[in-house]
């Protein structure tokens, strides 16, 4: 049999309610990776049979038929039927054994498609087997053995007891990504954790759509988070650029690109030799207060324009809208091709 690969066993274990969010989408990629979400799905009107129910059959022929005995005078009905019977099993015969060789190898194809299906859902089952809790897995198993019991059956059973309303999840997430968003206001936080949970939590937000996660104010609730305790220096003025782009009619930052030019800037902090990844320590992305005048000037005679591609102090000579690692971080393009590309917009 064709081995669908062992699925590694996640972090959540499916409890109660609250793991359901959590487990419930990592059974449908599983499932839909491996094509038989079908058999899977809890929401369909009607289950599908069991896959055990659904194997091939292998065409055989059928034994070929005696013919009656002809008569002696003529024909009555019942012998005239008997031999109109034979004329039909006959022709049957000699077309299952004209198509025998041709219909054993498609029976071969389906069967082995068969098998690999096969394998697979037994392969989410292992899988759900593992990740929810035996006092919720034993009474559903019991009830199920009077009807259906497919990893389908299992699932919709779950899913009754479990799952939460759209409204009350979206309480839910919504209460969690502004207590994490407070959570950066403490500084008891380590700065890659806090923003690692940030994008698990922003990714769930956007797929319920909440509006804590759209527009402007958005972008002010992140930076304003960063601001207390993460780094000060570097939202106040990120926020201070994003502000003037909106008073001089231009495209502003959204969350997602604020966040992009936040990881590349943690990420160039450590590249840079900074240590001691806690709030306290990267108040400031290494401790270098943002300039008060804005005025540092260099070998160009001009003075240094602050950038958040480097915070805490003035970066380069030209405006943020012709900064190369700026663009990078927002467009995802390298240095020059973001502008070749035509993605050289102000911030």
């Amino acid at each position: 049999m064709d081995h669908d690969p062992k699925i590694p066993a996640p972090n959540v274990i499916l409890h109660a309610h609250k793991d359901w969010h959590l487990w419930f989408p990592l059974l449908e990629k599983h499932s839909r990776d491996r094509g038989v979400w079908e058999y899977i799905n809890p929401d369909v009107d009607t289950l599908m049979p069991a896959i055990e129910s659904l194997e091939p059959v292998y065409p055989a022929i059928p034994p070929e038929p005696v013919k009656p005995t002809s008569p002696t005078s003529e024909q009555t009905p019942e012998q005239q039927a008997a031999l109109e019977e034979y004329n039909h099993k006959k022709a049957a015969y000699q077309l299952a054994a004209k198509n025998h060789e041709e219909d054993v190898r498609v029976y071969k194809v389906l069967c082995n498609q068969w098998v690999r299906k096969a394998s697979k859902i037994a392969n989410i089952n292992e899988w759900i087997n593992r990740t929810v809790s035996q006092d919720l897995l034993l009474p559903i198993t019991m009830q199920l053995l009077r009807g259906i019991s497919t990893p389908q059956a299992v699932v919709r059973e779950l899913k009754k007891r479990l799952s939460p309303s759209d409204s009350n999840t979206k309480n839910l997430l919504r209460i969690q990504y502004r207590a994490h968003l407070e959570k950066a206001k403490t500084g008891r936080s380590n700065v890659d954790k806090w923003f690692n949970d940030w994008q698990a939590l922003y990714a769930k937000a956007q797929a319920f759509e909440l509006h804590e996660v759209k527009g402007d104010l958005a972008v002010t609730d992140f930076l304003d988070a960063l601001a207390a305790k993460i780094a000060p220096d570097w939202a106040h003025n990120l926020r201070q650029t994003i502000t003037t782009a909106s008073a001089m009619g231009q495209p502003t930052m959204s969350l997602d690109d604020v966040a992009r030019v936040f990881n590349l800037t943690m990420q160039e902090h450590e590249a840079s030799g900074g240590k001691g990844r806690s709030t306290g320590v990267f108040s400031t992305f290494g401790g270098e207060s943002a300039p008060s005048g804005g005025n540092s000037g260099g070998s160009t005679g001009g003075p240094r324009k602050y950038c958040p591609c480097k915070p805490g102090k003035p970066s380069h000579y030209w405006e943020p809208t012709k900064c190369h690692r700026l663009q990078q971080a927002i467009t995802g393009i390298h240095g020059q091709n973001a502008f070749s590309a035509g993605l050289n917009q102000p911030v």
